[in-house]
């Protein structure tokens, strides 16, 4: 039986295949983001433009206090930081968030789930474009989708 999805796409984009659609709706027991951003991030960053997840993982991705939704990276505040003793925001991420404004993004969102939850206990994440396909959506062109400018 499949679970019910949670697809969460930027409102201005299009999506260009509908392999990518397909693979948002079908892929199960997965956290479905674009593709990873470009390697001057500094940190483990994915696009954040459309991403997909059961909805059973959903709730316990948002929950305010022990998930990752509305946390600093994942939609949250963006504000100077100190590094915890243990757990996310780590120093890596930490060190990424003060040198440069995330304005509320997802980027970090992979990040926080897999600190977050043990890996037996959360989702598998993967892409839409595997492998090492990593670009910044708003500069370059991409497979997955367009920005409607209009």
């Amino acid at each position: 039986q499949k679970s019910t999805k949670v697809i969460s796409p930027r409102p201005d984009i299009t999506l260009l295949s509908s392999v990518h659609a397909k693979k948002l709706v079908e892929e199960e027991d997965v956290v479905m983001f674009s593709f990873k951003c470009q390697p001057s991030a500094g940190f483990d960053c994915v696009d954040d433009i459309v991403t997909s997840m059961d909805g059973d993982f959903f709730f316990r991705f948002a929950d305010e206090n022990k998930g990752c939704l509305g946390r600093p990276g994942c939609f949250g505040p963006t504000k100077k930081m100190s590094t915890p003793d243990s757990g996310f925001p780590n120093a890596t991420f930490t060190y990424a968030l003060n040198r440069r404004s995330l304005c509320h993004s997802g980027h970090a969102c992979s990040m926080c789930i897999k600190e977050t939850f043990p890996a037996d206990d959360r989702p598998k994440i993967k892409y839409l474009v595997e492998g090492n396909y990593r670009v910044n959506a708003r500069v370059v062109w991409n497979p997955v989708f367009s920005m409607n400018n209009g």
